[in-house]
């Protein structure tokens, strides 16, 4: 046996000449050696959709699944949560806002913080090391063989922010229909240096072109906005165009004078402040043409922003500013 400081001499000649090449080991050496020898990579496996054909019509079919979808936050209100809230500035914050909206027994690992013009990837992935070793894994946004994104856990549900420089056209042969596309890297490596990637493919939400929708194409929505009959900070918000909204995939926020946004909810028998009522019959859905009545915390003359959001899809459907008294 030979210990760490011993050494093993080899003595190697080259046919071609009388030189002769003298190769020192040490045990460690050896003992290095034999553990690269039998040690296995990490092994990842990221989910992939099959999406169905009508939600991708644009694109020509292609053996490339898709990893997940992607969203990007380009407006300060994508950073407001369905209460009124905002998510937070820290990514300590931003977790903690995503775990009180999951529902009992749902985990979501939000890796890194999401800021204004993220595109936030969403997937889901399993991961092992053969051997037992400990592992660093994580995202390469670039391509360039570096984690850029660390993850720590071994599997779940993961959001992502990147920026939005990688955003591209998918190519899609020679056909001007395409949709927003990511491509990253995910990459283990193990304690010895042994790694493994795998290619995800992220398509941006609702990123395809609107007239290849076989809906007849994405809804345009627009409200306007009134002072209200009343004088206690009163507006009267209309649905002009879009289709029917869902009350219950229905956001509305209200920011009085720049002041921080508030939840508006729908009034409460004998609520009269930051909340909403209707005289329509139809409670279920949001109507073209129907008008809201929103009592805002204004207590003189202000100026009221009001934005209507799809908490459901998690976009804003539009936003007005009204003078209200």
């Amino acid at each position: 046996m030979l210990s760490d400081d011993e050494e093993d001499s080899v003595e190697a000649q080259n046919p071609d000449d009388t030189t002769t090449v003298t190769a020192t080991l040490t045990a460690q050496d050896i003992a290095d050696a034999m553990i690269l020898a039998s040690n296995s990579p990490p092994k990842i496996s990221v989910k992939n959709f099959e999406f169905p054909d009508e939600d991708l019509e644009p694109l020509v079919q292609n053996n490339w699944l898709l990893s997940g979808i992607f969203n990007c936050f380009e407006d300060p209100e994508d950073f407001i949560d369905e209460d009124g809230d905002h998510i937070g500035y820290t990514v300590e914050e931003q977790r903690a806002s995503l775990a009180e909206g999951l529902d009992e027994g749902e985990v979501v690992h939000l890796a890194n913080l999401v800021e204004m013009g993220d595109c936030v990837l969403y997937f889901e992935f399993v991961s092992v090391d053969p051997d037992g070793d400990a592992m660093t894994k994580g995202i390469d946004t670039d391509l360039d063989g570096i984690i850029d994104i660390p993850i720590s856990p071994n599997q779940g549900t993961v959001l992502a922010g990147m920026d939005n420089s990688t955003v591209k056209d998918t190519f899609n042969l020679l056909s001007s229909e395409t949709c927003d596309a990511i491509d990253v890297a995910f990459i283990a490596v193990d304690e010895h240096g042994a790694s493994t990637a795998e290619f995800m493919h992220f398509l941006g939400f609702d990123s395809c072109d609107e007239e290849d929708y076989d809906s007849g194409g994405l809804d345009i929505y627009s409200f306007s906005a009134t002072d209200g009959p009343g004088a206690n900070g009163e507006a009267i918000v209309t649905m002009d165009s879009g289709s029917d909204l869902d009350w219950s995939h229905t956001t509305i926020i209200a920011s009085v004078d720049g002041a921080a946004s508030e939840s508006i909810v729908q009034c409460a028998e004998g609520e009269y402040e930051n909340c909403w009522s209707s005289s329509d019959s139809e409670t279920d859905y949001w109507n073209v043409g129907e008008a809201i009545l929103i009592d805002t915390s204004c207590a003189s003359l202000c100026t009221v922003t009001i934005s209507i959001l799809n908490s459901f899809e998690g976009v804003t459907l539009d936003t007005v500013m009204v003078d209200v008294e």
